[in-house]
């Protein structure tokens, strides 16, 4: 009976694995697909900050901190979300205690902020190399 309970729970830890790491990669690839999403208005935003005079270093440094800040926000609600709903089921379905792996949720939430800055610099790089004349004109 202990080896087929502990087949079970073995099981159980290896589905749960492999749960999170989908809902992670899910996740990075929605942070990444709202960074293409964005590309047009920061090809927009780039071409009116370089037609007011901004330098590219400047417009990329407020890309890069705006990709970042957006990382560090969604995984911030993402931890707050998660750690609500593991005290629930902990507390209320399995009745067991509830601790949350601090080092592992941080190294997350780092990791998604670096997968959103990079994903934006990625379409940065393509909003700062347009010209601002045909973007604005296009835009009218």
């Amino acid at each position: 009976a202990i080896d087929r309970v502990a087949a079970v729970l073995s099981g159980l830890a290896a589905a749960t694995s492999y749960g999170a790491a989908a809902t992670l990669l899910t996740g990075f690839l929605v942070l990444i697909g709202a960074a293409a999403a964005g590309a047009d208005a920061r090809r927009y935003e780039a071409a009116l900050l370089k037609t007011l005079g901004a330098s590219r270093r400047s417009i990329a440094t407020s890309f890069l901190l705006r990709a970042g800040l957006l990382g560090l926000f969604a995984g911030a609600v993402a931890l707050l979300a998660g750690i609500l709903g593991g005290w629930a089921v902990s507390r209320f379905v399995m009745e067991t205690r509830f601790e949350v792996v601090w080092p592992s949720a941080l190294l997350i939430i780092l990791g998604g902020a670096t997968a959103s800055v990079l994903a934006s610099l990625g379409f940065a790089l393509n909003a700062l190399n347009v010209r601002p004349a045909g973007v604005l004109r296009a835009r009218e």
